[in-house]
């Protein structure tokens, strides 16, 4: 049983979002306000990918952004960026 929780714990810490470069305390792109987050840790919105200059790159949209554009929004977001 002590394995197993050790194991666990080891598993835990690797997998730390901070050993992933994400930051759960985004911004949205169109309107600026934080994203909130559900009670598992995720987003309460979208994240949008644009290719610029052979280059991937993530945007995020909040709920309320996503509900007022619609299929627009990453129309929206290209536009800001």
């Amino acid at each position: 049983m002590d394995g197993e929780i050790l194991a666990l714990s080891i598993l835990v810490k690797f997998l730390k979002i901070e050993n992933f470069n994400i930051s759960m305390a985004e911004k949205c792109a169109i309107c600026g306000a934080k994203i909130e987050e559900t009670f598992l840790g995720k987003l309460k919105g979208g994240v949008v990918k644009i290719v610029k200059d052979k280059k991937t790159e993530r945007f995020y949209a909040c709920d309320e952004c996503q509900k007022k554009h619609g299929d627009k929004t990453k129309e929206e977001i290209a536009k800001l960026a």
